[in-house]
C-alpha cells in the first residue's frame, strides 16, 4: 500500500499523541472558530478518518470532496492538515491542491515542515494531491489530519448526507 493512516491515538508514539491532542485542544478549536466564524465548532476525539497520514513514493490522493456528516448531529465543517516533512523540495511533489471545481485547480501548497492548511468542508471544497509523489523511497509525505464538526450545516450544503465524492 502507498497510503497509511492511523487514527488510534494510543497506537501512536507519545509525540504524535501530543500533536493530535494539541490540534484537538480547546485553544485550537477556539482559534478555528474565530477564523471561520463557526461558533459551535468542535473537534473529534475519535479521529474518524483523521490522525497520522503517510504516503510513500508513487502515492497520491485523487481530487475529492469529503463526506459532509459524521452522524445525525455532526456536520463536518473544517479540515486541518499539519505537515511534518523536513527538507521537502518542490520536486518531491505532494502538494495539497484546492480546486475551484472538480476540473479546475486553483491553489496548491507544498507539504513542508510545520505548514498548516485549513479549509472549509463544503459541497464544493474539492481538494487532493493528485500527482504521484516523486520523493526517494526512504522518504514519505507525513501529515496530521484533524476534522472539526458543528451542529449546523454549511449555508451552501445542498444534500442531507454526502459520502466522500471523487472528481474522477
Amino acid at each position: 500500500a502507498l497510503k497509511f493512516a492511523c487514527g488510534d491515538l494510543h497506537a501512536l508514539p507519545v509525540p504524535c499523541q501530543t500533536v493530535l491532542r494539541a490540534l484537538n485542544s480547546d485553544a485550537m478549536v477556539k482559534f478555528l472558530s474565530c477564523i471561520t466564524g463557526i461558533e459551535d465548532l468542535r473537534s473529534d476525539d475519535k479521529f474518524i478518518g483523521a490522525g497520522l497520514h503517510q504516503i510513500r513514493r508513487g502515492g497520491l490522493l485523487d481530487v475529492h470532496v469529503d463526506f459532509n456528516k459524521l452522524d445525525d448531529r455532526n456536520w463536518r465543517r473544517v479540515n486541518a492538515l499539519l505537515f511534518v516533512n523536513k527538507d521537502w523540495p518542490e520536486e518531491y511533489g505532494g502538494h495539497t491542491e484546492m480546486w475551484k471545481s472538480k476540473t479546475e485547480p486553483a491553489v496548491k501548497a507544498l507539504p513542508i515542515f510545520n505548514r498548516l492548511v485549513v479549509f472549509s468542508t463544503t459541497d464544493t471544497s474539492w481538494h487532493g494531491h493528485p500527482h504521484p509523489l516523486t520523493c526517494p523511497d526512504d522518504r514519505t509525505r507525513k501529515s496530521f489530519a484533524t476534522y472539526y464538526y458543528s451542529d449546523n450545516a454549511p449555508t451552501n450544503c445542498d444534500k442531507p448526507f454526502r459520502d466522500t465524492t471523487w472528481a474522477k
